[in-house]
């Protein structure tokens, strides 16, 4: 299995989200894991798209950034893009990052604040 691959199946498993259709190759599944039910069964639904790579950076395109969100916002849902660096692919564990809004990470925040209480 590629290195992209396994990043992709990883982020499905840990996010319990559904792998799309070669991932995310067809206009009508896009991403490469995305929440299935009604953006109301959900209170934080998303689509994500992965990246990896093999270098230590990854240029991100605000561009990209809006086009996603504005694809995830007419699904209902929340955009998220996990980004995973593997300089030294099968001999050192990846390190994992996600980029997503402020404002969604402030909801977020708050929605593990609110449980709390």
């Amino acid at each position: 299995m590629k290195v992209w691959e396994q990043h992709e199946k990883d982020v499905q498993e840990l996010l319990d989200l559904s792998p799309t259709i070669t991932s995310g190759n067809k206009w009508h599944d896009p991403g490469d894991g995305v929440d299935r039910g009604h953006y109301s069964e959900k209170k934080f639904p998303l689509i994500i798209d992965c990246k990896s790579t093999i270098h230590r950076s990854y240029s991100v395109k605000l561009d990209d950034l809006e086009e996603w969100a504005y694809k995830a916002d007419e699904m209902g849902k929340r955009f998220a893009m996990p980004i995973r660096f593997h300089p030294k692919p099968y001999v050192a564990p990846p390190s994992d990052y996600i980029l997503l809004s402020l404002n969604d990470f402030a909801e977020l925040l708050q929605a593990a604040r609110d449980a709390k209480k």
